[in-house]
C-alpha cells in the first residue's frame, strides 16, 4: 500500500522549509534586502525591527530574505 501523505520528521521540515523560504519575498542580493528592510522600517517604525538575512536554504543560488530577528531560521 502507497502511502500518499508524508509524517514526522521529513514533513516538518518540508514544512519548515517552504514556509521559511517558497512563502518570502527573495532578493538576489544582500544590498538589495537591505535596502528594503530599512524602507519597511523607516515607513512602519512601529513594527517590529526587519532585517536582511541570507536564506539557508537557497543551496547552489544564494538568496536573502528579509524577516524579523527573532524568526529567522537556524542555519543548517
Amino acid at each position: 500500500m502507497k502511502r500518499t501523505s508524508r509524517t514526522g520528521a521529513a514533513a516538518r521540515r518540508r514544512i519548515t522549509r517552504s514556509r521559511a523560504c517558497g512563502e518570502k519575498k527573495q532578493f538576489a542580493n544582500e544590498a538589495a534586502a537591505e535596502h528594503a528592510a530599512s524602507e519597511m522600517n523607516r515607513i512602519q517604525p512601529w513594527q517590529h525591527e526587519r532585517i536582511a538575512y541570507l536564506c539557508p536554504y537557497s543551496g547552489t543560488e544564494p538568496h536573502w530574505h528579509i524577516g524579523r530577528p527573532l524568526n529567522i531560521p537556524k542555519q543548517r
